[in-house]
């Protein structure tokens, strides 16, 4: 029934569509034609009713076989939400018309309408308002001007709500992003709060950490003085054939010596094993660690005897590396206290070389799993603060370490970066350094030690670059074309006016 009013409507000449608008501009007065037209007819003039506030024209979802034309009042439509109670959905003032939707469809009632000021309205039944084309033609045409109202002025409203909704939709989206930025922002600012929450503590830890550390260490420093006099007695008691001029210089070679690279200690090996061809593989093995100079064994000696020699020169090099792990630990101590003043205290000109040596010394039992190579030539010394440059190279060498794993490759090597500048390399076999981490490996509390075995800070390598950074050089770090990581420290050089010493 409707459609086929939609169908007279559209067919309708241009005069009908003139009216139309005409009726749209003049909505009051074909209310008020309406009114006229049913109060005169006997019929219709009994439909008109009058309705008081808060009385439920429609329920929702209800079937009520009449429509409601308003002429006076207000009702207001209401749609039940999904999450419980009502929202007003839509105002009908004189003019429009209630139950139209239902009527068109033959569906209940798609929402409630409720009196919002006394009404008065003409109420129709379907079937009389289907039959009013015949019986009041005239009444008709003035309610078909008034649907083709509604109908605008609801799709109007519809096209506004649309372009609203997406004003908004746009609105939110933009604001969720910006919440999403902020709650983000706020999770690092949470966490940054955090470990300096960490650290503050940690701090305060430091300084009784530092006075208990410090008295240990400085009696291991002082028993390591009386070891090396009280072993001068013990050479004298060395039973055999042993000179005690050659016991004696294997312990000093011990207390000196230094840590050679692997393919030094293969070639070492090879010349003992043909010198002494009868004695056992594990002591030449051992005894490749002797600097050659001091290696002046005749070829008969006996094996007990090398061994006791043996065992006097790993003496003097533990006790060796007792008193340089104490020295370190005394240091630390000192740059502890010294944390929150830094400065140049302490700088001086020094060699790379020696702080590398003596850190490959300490890490020994560290690198004993993998193939060390140095490529250590003489290069001009800089201005630094050799306790903390030995931070760096014991952090660098034993990342390193970490991340080959149980095996592989470390190599050190230094030189000079120009004319005024020298480098120290340290290049592992591992799986190099990812490019989207190479920026923030450098940052504080950032670690990749997150295994169960391991524990990390995330401060090392921040702490290596701040102390580099003090003495005006650079920590970078790129991959090797053949894989690995190379760590760079660059440094002026003193010749190059590095600094002052003080």
């Amino acid at each position: 029934m409707c459609t086929g009013e939609t169908e007279q409507t559209q067919g309708s000449d241009s005069r009908g569509h003139s009216r139309a608008r005409s009726g749209s501009r003049e909505k009051p007065a074909v209310v008020a034609e309406v009114r006229r037209l049913a109060e005169a007819s006997p019929e219709l003039s009994g439909l008109i009713q009058t309705f008081e506030a808060g009385r439920p024209l429609l329920r929702e979802g209800e079937y009520r076989d009449e429509v409601f034309c308003l002429l006076e009042g207000a009702v207001t439509l209401y749609k039940k939400a999904p999450t419980g109670g009502r929202i007003a959905v839509d105002s009908i003032r004189p003019g429009d018309l209630v139950g139209l939707l239902s009527y068109c469809t033959g569906n209940p009632n798609f929402v409630d309408a409720v009196v919002e000021s006394p009404v008065t309205a003409l109420t129709l039944s379907f079937e009389r308002f289907g039959s009013l084309a015949e019986s009041a033609p005239e009444l008709y045409e003035r309610l078909q001007t008034l649907i083709r109202d509604n109908l605008t002025e609801r799709y109007r409203r519809m096209v506004v709500l649309h372009l609203k909704l997406a004003t908004l939709n746009a609105t939110l989206e933009k604001e969720r992003d910006e919440l999403r930025r902020t709650v983000l922002e706020l999770e690092r600012t949470r966490s940054r709060l955090v470990q300096q929450e960490k650290m503050a503590v940690l701090g305060s830890l430091v300084a009784g950490l530092a006075h208990e550390i410090n008295n240990p260490a400085s009696a291991v420093l002082r028993s390591v003085e009386y070891l090396r006099e009280a072993f001068e007695d013990v050479l004298k008691q060395i039973p055999g054939e042993v000179e005690q001029g050659t016991a004696r210089r294997f312990w000093e070679s011990g207390m000196r010596a230094q840590l050679p690279d692997t393919v030094t200690q293969r070639s070492r090996l090879e010349t003992l094993a043909r010198e002494h061809p009868k004695l056992p593989r594990p002591l030449l093995r051992r005894l490749a660690a002797v600097p050659p100079e001091v290696l002046d064994l005749e070829s008969g000696i006996e094996t007990e005897n090398v061994a006791r020699l043996l065992s006097v020169f790993e003496a003097g090099l533990n006790l060796q590396i007792i008193q340089v792990s104490s020295e370190r630990i005394r240091n630390l101590v000192v740059h502890l206290k010294k944390y929150a003043r830094p400065g140049t205290q302490g700088r001086q000109r020094i060699d790379l070389r020696d702080g590398i040596r003596e850190t490959l010394l300490i890490l020994r039992a560290a690198l004993k799993r993998f193939e060390v190579e140095l490529d250590l030539p003489e290069i001009p010394g800089v201005y630094a603060d050799p306790g903390r440059l030995n931070q760096v190279w014991t952090n660098l060498i034993y990342n390193a370490c970490e991340a080959m794993g149980e095996s592989g490759r470390l190599r050190i090597a230094c030189g000079r970066a120009g004319p005024c500048r020298v480098f120290v390399d340290v290049r592992d076999s591992g799986p190099g350094v990812n490019e989207e981490i190479k920026e923030k490996i450098f940052q504080p509390n950032y670690t990749t030690k997150e295994q169960v075995n391991h524990f990390g800070l995330g401060l090392g390598l921040s702490i290596s670059k701040d102390i580099v950074s003090d003495c005006n050089g650079e920590l970078t770090v790129r991959n090797a074309p053949e894989g690995g990581a190379i760590f760079r420290v660059e440094l002026p050089a003193a010749e190059g006016g590095g600094g002052e010493e003080t």
